[in-house]
């Protein structure tokens, strides 16, 4: 299976760097199983899985262009309280399958 990990950087969003290391982590584990794994920052490609770290920090309106295929890798906790990031990552699981 053909695997994409794409990790959502906004642009002068540093904290987002935070992903670089999970995405590798994520990756090599993939290859390990044998998928054939691609990658890099804000990269979602149409024609095989997605597996996308940081949805919650893609710009309103994403979620549509994504293919019903992807899975979002949760890397925030759900909480309680609202917040904008929480009402977007429970957008998300609610539509795709989510590695938490």
């Amino acid at each position: 299976m053909k695997i994409n990990v794409c990790t959502v950087y906004p642009k002068g969003y540093v904290h987002s760097a935070a992903f670089a290391e999970l995405a590798e982590l994520i990756a090599y584990s993939l290859s390990d199983l044998g998928h054939e794994v691609f990658g890099g920052p804000n990269q979602i490609l149409s024609d095989i899985t997605n597996v996308v770290i940081g949805v919650h920090l893609l710009p309103e309106g994403e979620m549509r262009r994504l293919p019903p295929d992807t899975i979002v890798l949760n890397t925030e906790q759900i909480q309680a309280d609202r917040s904008r990031w929480r009402d977007t990552i429970v957008a998300y699981a609610a539509r795709f399958r989510v590695w938490d």
